[in-house]
C-alpha cells in the first residue's frame, strides 16, 4: 500500500508540472515536450484519481495536484473540441461545401521512407483540392508527381533526400513563389501569393525541425518569430499558414506566436485532429500539422483525409476568402 501511495504522490506531481508547462514559456526545450500530450495527460490523470477515491487514503495535496492537472488540461482541451458530434444529426450532413467562391487545400508530410506513391496520388486525384502543399518531398516523390501538373500546372518543388523536400503544387497561378529560410539553419520553406480569380492569398509553408534537442527547438522557434516578424508586413492580405510546424497548439511558444500575430487555428471547434503517431502507434498522436489564418480567411471545413502509409495523416480544408477588411 505504501509503494502504491508513492506512485500516486509522484504520479500527481509529474501530472501536474507537465500540464503547467504548457503555461510557461521557456528557453529550454525538455519541458515542452510533456506538453504536447494534452489529451494522454488528462486520460492518465482521470484514472489516477478515479484510482485515487477508491483507495481513500491519499494525502490532501494529491488530490489538489490531480485536480490542477485535470483543469489545466481542460484548458487546453476544450477550446478544439467538437461539441457537434453530441448533436442527433450526423455532422457530416450538417457539412456543406458550396462553389464558386470556396477552394481547398490538401497538405501532408508524406515521409521520406514512403514508398507507396500511388496511394497519395489516387488520394490527391479523389479529393480534388485547389491546392497542395507536400513535406519531406524526395526526387523520386517529385518525379511520381509530374503527371498531376496536368491538373495543377503551378507549381514550386523543391525536393530533396533528406526530411526537408517541398512542394506546392496549385490549379490556380501562383504570383512571384520563392523558396525561403526562415531560421539560421537550411531548412526551406515556400512562400506565394496564390491568384483565386482574381484575388491574391499569401501562402507560408513552414516545415521547422522537430523540437527533440536544444538546437531544433531554438531553429523550430525562430520558425516561429519570422512569422511574428512578418505578418504586419502583408498587410491586409488573407494570409495561411498550412505546415508541419512540430508543435501542438498547447506548446507555450506556439501561443505566444498565435497571441502576437491574431492567427487562428483551423482545428478550433473541429476536434483535435491527430496528425503524426510515434512509429504509427494511435495512442501517441499529436496535432502537429497545422492550417492557421489571419481575419480576411474563413474555414469552412477542416479534417483529417485518409491515411497515406506515412506517419502523418493529411489535412484537407475548405475556405472562403473574405471581400472586406473589417
Amino acid at each position: 500500500m505504501q509503494t502504491i501511495r508513492l506512485i500516486t504522490i509522484f504520479g500527481s506531481v509529474f501530472l501536474f508540472l507537465c500540464a503547467l508547462f504548457s503555461f510557461i514559456k521557456t528557453p529550454w526545450y525538455l519541458p515542452e515536450l510533456f506538453s504536447h500530450y494534452q489529451m494522454q495527460l488528462f486520460i492518465g490523470g482521470a484514472i489516477i484519481f478515479v484510482g485515487l477515491l477508491l483507495l481513500r487514503k491519499s494525502p490532501p495535496v494529491v488530490y489538489i495536484l490531480i485536480t490542477a492537472a485535470l483543469t489545466l488540461n481542460a484548458i487546453n482541451l476544450v477550446p478544439y473540441a467538437n461539441f457537434e458530434r453530441l448533436k442527433i444529426i450526423p455532422q457530416s450532413e450538417r457539412i456543406k461545401i458550396e462553389k464558386p467562391g470556396t477552394y481547398s487545400l490538401l497538405q501532408a508530410n508524406i515521409f521520406k521512407f514512403n514508398f507507396e506513391y500511388q496511394v497519395l496520388t489516387e488520394m490527391i486525384r479523389d479529393l480534388d483540392p485547389d491546392i497542395f502543399v507536400l513535406f519531406e518531398m524526395t526526387p523520386t516523390w517529385r518525379e511520381k508527381l509530374q503527371d498531376l501538373t496536368t491538373i495543377w500546372p503551378h507549381y514550386l518543388a523543391l525536393p530533396e533526400d533528406g526530411s526537408h523536400g517541398i512542394g506546392l503544387y496549385s490549379k490556380y497561378p501562383l504570383v512571384d513563389p520563392q523558396i525561403i529560410q526562415m531560421s539560421d539553419m537550411d531548412i526551406p520553406a515556400i512562400i506565394s501569393d496564390i491568384r483565386l480569380n482574381g484575388q491574391d492569398v499569401k501562402l507560408v509553408a513552414p516545415h521547422p525541425l522537430p523540437p527533440v534537442s536544444q538546437s531544433f527547438f531554438v531553429n523550430r522557434n525562430q520558425h516561429f518569430q519570422w512569422i511574428e516578424d512578418n505578418m504586419d508586413q502583408f498587410g491586409h492580405m488573407p494570409v495561411i499558414i498550412a505546415g508541419d510546424l512540430n508543435t501542438t497548439m498547447f506548446a507555450p511558444h506556439y501561443k505566444s506566436m498565435m497571441r502576437r500575430t491574431g492567427l487562428h487555428n483551423a482545428r478550433r471547434g473541429r476536434g483535435l485532429q491527430n496528425s503524426f503517431y510515434i512509429y504509427g502507434h494511435k495512442p501517441t498522436g499529436i496535432p502537429i500539422d497545422h492550417f492557421l489564418f489571419n481575419d480576411r480567411i474563413n474555414v469552412i471545413h477542416s479534417f483529417r483525409t485518409p491515411e497515406i502509409k506515412s506517419d502523418h495523416v493529411p489535412i484537407l480544408t475548405y475556405f472562403k476568402v473574405k471581400n472586406d477588411f473589417r
